[in-house]
C-alpha cells in the first residue's frame, strides 16, 4: 500500500488545487512497463532509484503542456518565458495587483499555458521578495507562499479576462495510477528538497504493429518531383479594385470566435458569402461580456456590423 501524509495542518485547502501529499515509491509504475522493450526497463530502473531515495509530491497533468517561467512585474503585462530557449512565448493580459508587486518586487513562478483553452497552470514560486526560494526553501514552504501570498494578488476568473488560472491537485501516486485510463497525460514528480529539479513521467503507449517504410513509394514521389517543370506564370495586367468599405453602411455579417488567437475576446467577421472580413472591433465592455457568455453555447452569431475607420475594422453593433 502507498503511504502518504499531509504536510502540516497550516497548508491551505484551495478551490482548484489541494493540500500536499508526500509519498514514498513502492513500485506503482511497474505495471506500465510490462511487455515493453528492454530500453524501457533501463528507464524504469533509473526512475525507480530516484523515486526510492527522495520524497516527492505528484499530480496528473496533460502531456502536451510544456513548462515555462511566469514573470509578474509592476509594469505588466504578465510574461511567459520559455525556460529552455529563454525567449518570450506569450504576453498574457490578465489582471493582477501591480501595487503589491511594486512592494514585493518581481515574482517568478513555474507555469504552463494551454493556448487551446486559455488555461494558465501555476505550481511553483521560484523568486519572491527578491529571494531565491527554489534554491533555499523546501517545496512545501514554497507551495504555502504560492497559496497564501500569490493567489490574493492574481485576480482569478475576472469577467473581462478569458484566461483561467489553475493550480495542481496533488494526490497520491496510487490514486493517479488507479484513475489513469488513457495515454496523453503525464505524472509530475515534485521533490520536497530545495534545489532539486522535478521530472515528468509521460505515460508510454504500447505499439502493437510496426509498419515498414515503403521505399518504392518514396522513389516514385522523388522521380515525379524531378520530372516536374515550373510553368510559365506571367503576371496578368489587372487593375486594382477599390475595395475600401463604406463607413456609413450597416451590414449583416457572421461573427465567429478566433480559435487560433492566443488573446481573449478575439472575434472574426465574415460576410454572408463566408468571406473573411478580418478581426471585429468590440467597443463596448457590456457587449464584450455579453459575447463571452453567448460563445459558451454556440460557435457563430449573426450580427450587425459597420466599418469603423479609426480602427480599420468592422465594428459589431448588435447581435441579431
Amino acid at each position: 500500500m502507498l503511504k502518504h501524509t499531509s504536510v502540516g495542518s497550516s497548508t491551505p485547502q484551495v478551490r482548484n488545487g489541494s493540500s500536499l501529499h508526500k509519498f514514498k515509491y513502492n513500485g506503482e509504475l511497474d505495471s506500465l512497463l510490462e511487455g515493453l522493450p528492454f530500453t524501457f526497463q533501463i528507464v524504469k530502473e533509473t526512475c525507480k532509484n530516484i523515486l526510492e531515495n527522495h520524497t516527492f509530491y505528484a499530480w496528473k497533468r496533460p502531456a502536451h503542456l510544456r513548462s515555462h517561467w511566469l514573470f509578474l512585474t509592476e509594469k505588466g503585462p504578465a510574461i511567459v518565458v520559455d525556460s529552455r530557449n529563454i525567449e518570450i512565448k506569450w504576453s498574457l493580459k490578465f489582471p493582477y495587483d501591480k501595487r503589491q508587486i511594486q512592494k514585493l518586487g518581481t515574482i517568478i513562478c513555474e507555469c504552463a499555458f494551454d493556448s487551446h483553452d486559455s488555461t494558465l497552470w501555476i505550481w511553483d514560486i521560484l523568486y519572491y521578495e527578491k529571494q531565491d526560494l527554489w534554491s533555499n526553501m523546501p517545496y512545501s514552504k514554497r507551495w504555502e507562499i504560492l497559496q497564501k501570498q500569490l493567489r490574493p494578488i492574481i485576480q482569478e476568473n475576472h469577467p473581462l479576462c478569458d484566461i483561467h488560472v489553475q493550480y495542481p491537485t496533488w494526490t497520491s501516486l496510487q490514486q493517479i495510477m488507479t484513475e489513469h485510463e488513457e495515454p496523453g497525460f503525464s505524472i509530475e514528480f515534485q521533490p520536497e528538497k530545495n534545489g532539486q529539479r522535478r521530472f515528468l513521467w509521460i505515460i508510454p503507449k504500447k505499439i502493437d504493429t510496426f509498419h515498414p517504410a515503403n521505399y518504392h513509394e518514396r522513389k516514385m514521389i522523388s522521380e515525379q518531383c524531378q520530372d516536374t517543370k515550373p510553368q510559365d506564370t506571367k503576371p496578368q495586367d489587372t487593375k486594382p479594385q477599390d475595395t475600401k468599405p463604406q463607413s456609413k453602411v450597416i451590414q449583416v455579417g457572421i461573427l465567429r470566435k478566433d480559435m487560433r488567437s492566443k488573446l481573449p475576446d478575439t472575434y472574426k467577421v465574415f460576410s454572408k458569402e463566408n468571406k473573411d472580413l478580418g478581426l471585429a472591433a468590440i467597443k463596448s465592455i457590456d457587449l464584450s461580456i455579453h459575447l463571452r457568455k453567448l460563445f459558451q453555447n454556440a460557435e457563430l452569431y449573426n450580427v450587425e456590423i459597420k466599418w469603423y475607420e479609426p480602427f480599420q475594422k468592422y465594428e459589431v453593433l448588435r447581435i441579431l
